[in-house]
């Protein structure tokens, strides 16, 4: 079947063809492969002898881009027209603008890499945007669970970028972005290569905002029975979410740039101030640490689960986005459950964010710092 793609006879086996076979395979219609090395004969089907390529009619792609020149001459002084020669050849290829950002980190952190893909896509819409997620199966192969459960919560499913299109990117340029919180348009100008950071601010998703809305949409099919008793009751309440995050903010190596930013001042500050506005202020603490809210929070609305939690979890953030008003905490979890659930209400945040870096642009408008 005729599939409107040039076929050409793909000349060279070498490094340069396995590391961008399947995008060569993709753009042409391969009908043979040679080389040099006839031992290459068995590897590749149909194989085509470099003297049996004067015998045909199709044009020939080159796939060492180092010594291009040199291997164009001498298939032209064995008698193949220079014309049939795919000038460019792989080196076009390999040029052709891709944009793949890199996905790392839990939750809070995917979505903020998603949506910023998201709106390079809309500046960018002539280049593809793929995601790559390597980091979770070279890394921190624990953390790939994540990637399940924004398919589970979102029916999400990143265009993720393979090996070949990695190298692709990063040969076009690579571009990691400043360790702040402070937005810089100049992102936004890059229309190809390698992009890595963490990009925490609304501002690197503007002109998406919607379309985001639209895709974290959460599937309460996957919400856990106790889980649904927790909703309801937080639909008919005037329902107050708190976050504490603790655990890794905790650590030796943490501290220094998380720490003491969300300090138990913080929380009575906070809370106090819901019970003064909303008299009938009914509080649902979350936290990663289930055993400190048991022990200092037990008169309030604790999302602690007896079974194995680490499918549902993450739902945690829905229901603290139904809740009617948030007290967040210097965590990207936290900040996704008090943007998705929008302007209405009261949100309380944190008027610090980070000790060691800056911070200017990871507050909405309309949230309170404190």
């Amino acid at each position: 079947m005729y599939s409107g793609r040039k076929e050409v006879i793909v000349y060279g086996l070498g490094k340069d063809f396995e590391d961008f076979r399947k995008t060569i395979e993709a753009e042409y219609q391969v009908v043979g492969y040679s080389d040099t090395d006839i031992d290459k004969a068995n590897r590749y089907s149909p194989f085509i002898a470099v003297d049996e390529i004067r015998e045909k009619e199709n044009h020939v792609l080159i796939t060492s881009t180092k010594y291009f020149d040199e291997i164009k001459a001498s298939l032209i002084a064995k008698g193949i027209g220079e014309d049939r020669i795919e000038e460019g050849g792989l080196e076009r290829l390999i040029q052709k603008p891709v944009l793949v950002v890199t996905i790392h980190a839990g939750m809070g952190n995917i979505l903020f890499c998603y949506a910023f893909g998201q709106m390079l896509q809309e500046i960018h819409p002539e280049v593809p945007v793929y995601y790559d997620i390597s980091w979770y199966f070279e890394i921190n192969r624990p953390f790939a669970r994540l990637l399940t459960h924004l398919e589970k919560m979102f029916h999400l499913s990143l265009p993720a970028a393979d090996e070949e299109t990695v190298k692709r990117a990063k040969r076009q340029g690579y571009t990691v972005q400043r360790e702040s919180l402070v937005f810089e348009e100049k992102y936004f100008k890059i229309n190809q290569g390698f992009f890595r950071g963490y990009w925490e601010t609304s501002k690197y998703f503007s002109g998406v905002k919607e379309k985001i809305r639209e895709t974290y949409q959460f599937d309460e099919a996957f919400l856990s029975a106790e889980q649904k008793n927790i909703l309801k009751k937080i639909r008919n309440t005037e329902s107050v979410a708190v976050w504490f995050r603790r655990g890794d903010y905790l650590a030796p190596e943490n501290i220094g740039c998380f720490g003491n930013i969300c300090t138990q001042e913080y929380y009575d500050k906070a809370m106090n101030y819901m019970k003064s506005r909303y008299k009938d202020a009914a509080f649902f603490i979350f936290s990663n640490d289930s055993e400190y809210i048991a022990e200092h929070y037990s008169e309030y609305n604790l999302m602690l689960y007896d079974d194995d939690t680490s499918d549902i979890k993450d739902y945690d953030m829905y229901l603290m986005s139904s809740c009617k008003h948030l007290i967040i905490a210097n965590s990207t979890f936290s900040w996704w459950a008090a943007w998705l659930h929008g302007d209405k209400g009261t949100i309380i945040a944190p008027e610090k964010w980070l000790n060691e870096r800056e911070d200017t642009d990871i507050w909405e408008e309309y949230w309170i710092k404190m």
